[in-house]
């Protein structure tokens, strides 16, 4: 279902876990080039969003994506390694940098995906890492499919919304979110197994995203992720957005993330501007380094018809990583005639159903979430990796 890509052509199903896959070339560290700058740093806050926003939907305009398709086609014909695999252009990203006026400030990089299939069908995500002004190559990454190694039942932990009484009557033109990266550990059963939670709002046509035979799930957020082997156990945090049930996959940002960094994601479908409803705009804004994320093309298309759920979920694909506290979750939603609310409307209505991410044959749900506080926040609490 949600962040997993099908593979029709082989039945397998596999999945990416963010940046920790195999780094092929780094010119120079990222960190550099899609940082903040220094008077970018902590006191932003997602009142700025909408002018953000609108900055970027202005300035993505002026940058050419036949030029930087060009330039990472260029960037791949010097790889030898990938003579054995078929690679087909997918998708782009942009990372802006943003100060504490609310100002974008540059586009600091670009990123081109390219799917990478071989006999054994898909194998992952190639990926150029472009400058800003698309005058050469930043890096380069590979981002390697992983085969799922939990049960699908039952991963999702968290809230689904609506808003009216009776489910499917009302639509949900967009959604909001934020929270604090949550620290990871490792789990009981060490890092032989990896470890993995994505934090994401999204909208769905489908009550719970449905069967995803068709788009039906539209999601961005973050991910918290353990790797390792033995004593030797590595976090990371990735930034990533999926249109499930789509061809594209699921996306991950070349924007640092780290643990404690504040992040807020809003989607909006493009009817509450009077455009069409299958398209949308996605932004993932970290507003402790000053930096977004979001697909090149905005608005683009996403024909799943009119979303009627909105989704505040900590999913789980791997097993589950521990964090040593609760963390929040605040979100809003646009539902009806009354524009963006808190989703404590429909919460204190009665209009939600909560997820409880408890797989067979535990006692327990491995994550305890809270009530819907009046500020529309909730929290997450790791109780246990049962079954996972």
């Amino acid at each position: 279902m949600d962040h997993l890509v099908k593979l029709v052509n082989t039945g397998s199903v596999v999945r990416l876990c963010g940046l920790i896959a195999v780094a092929l070339l780094l010119v120079n560290s990222l960190g550099l080039v899609v940082g903040a700058s220094s008077d970018a740093q902590s006191s932003q806050k997602p009142d700025c969003s909408s002018e953000i926003r609108s900055q970027i939907l202005t300035l993505s305009k002026s940058v050419s994506t036949s030029t930087a398709l060009s330039l990472a086609e260029k960037s791949l014909e010097s790889w030898s390694l990938f003579s054995s695999y078929a690679l087909s252009y997918v998708d782009m990203s942009d990372d802006w940098t943003f100060n504490t006026s609310c100002h974008v400030t540059s586009l600091a990089s670009r990123s081109v995906y390219f799917g990478a299939t071989n006999s054994s069908g898909f194998v992952g995500y190639f990926v150029v890492i472009e400058k800003g002004d698309l005058s050469g190559i930043i890096g380069t990454r590979f981002d390697a499919a992983k085969t799922m190694t939990t049960n699908t039942q039952s991963i999702w932990s968290g809230y689904q919304m609506r808003g009216a009484s009776s489910r499917g009557s009302t639509p949900v033109y967009g959604v909001t979110a934020s929270w604090n990266v949550p620290a990871v550990s490792t789990s009981s059963g060490g890092c032989g197994v990896t470890c993995d939670i994505s934090i994401w709002p999204g909208m769905t046509a489908a009550n719970q995203g449905g069967s995803c035979s068709g788009p039906c799930l539209i999601q961005a957020g973050t991910e918290s992720c353990i790797t390792g082997s033995h004593n030797y156990c590595h976090a990371s945090y990735d930034a990533w957005w999926e249109l499930d049930g789509s061809s594209l996959p699921v996306q991950y940002c070349s924007i640092a993330v780290s643990k404690g960094d504040s992040i807020y994601v809003d989607i909006y479908n493009e009817y509450i501007f009077g455009g069409s409803v299958n398209q949308y705009e996605l932004y993932i804004y970290d507003f402790t380094t000053g930096n977004t994320c979001s697909p090149s093309s905005q608005p683009f298309t996403f024909s799943m018809g009119s979303p009627y759920y909105a989704d505040y979920i900590v999913e789980a694909v791997y097993r589950i990583p521990s964090w040593s506290s609760a963390f929040s979750i605040q979100g809003s939603m646009y539902f009806g005639s009354g524009g963006l609310q808190s989703i404590y409307v429909p919460y204190s209505n009665g209009w939600y159903d909560t997820e409880s991410l408890q797989p067979p044959g535990c006692s327990n749900p491995d994550i305890t979430v809270g009530a819907i506080g009046s500020a529309g926040s909730f929290t997450s609490t790791y109780y246990s990796s049962c079954g996972t």
